[in-house]
């Protein structure tokens, strides 16, 4: 996981061959596509996938807690460091986890599933405060 605070955008490096760039929307709106690929020069391929995520952060003292019960992935602060990226799933749905922050993650997840990753989500936080 890399950031480049210049631009305020992020490069989340999930395989070998596969990277999601996150940047705010407002930074560019002729398109994320079109903006990426004027960084990268034409060095890689480029897929909009803006429409198929919807992302959300979550974070305080009891985080941790309440991911570890809808996530497998141990997110220990040292077996998962800030900056961490991984793929999983939570409550059956695929998720891209980045730790923000001491108590701070960011969620990923397919927008279709939208309500139903946010419901488990806020259940969990329910189920553990």
């Amino acid at each position: 996981l890399s950031f480049l605070s210049k631009k305020n955008i992020r490069v989340v490096r999930l395989s070998i061959d596969q990277a999601f760039v996150i940047f705010p929307r407002a930074l560019h709106e002729t398109g994320a596509a079109h903006y990426i690929t004027d960084i990268v020069k034409g060095k890689f391929y480029v897929t909009d996938q803006s429409d198929v995520w919807v992302m959300f952060e979550i974070s305080g003292k009891g985080v941790r807690r309440a991911l570890e019960r809808i996530c497998s992935l141990n997110l220990g602060p040292t077996a998962f460091e800030i900056d961490a990226a991984a793929r999983t799933s939570m409550e059956y749905l695929g998720t891209i986890i980045i730790r923000n922050d001491k108590d701070s993650f960011l969620l990923m997840s397919v927008s279709s599933s939208a309500n139903s990753f946010l419901n488990a989500v806020e259940k969990s936080i329910e189920n553990t405060a």
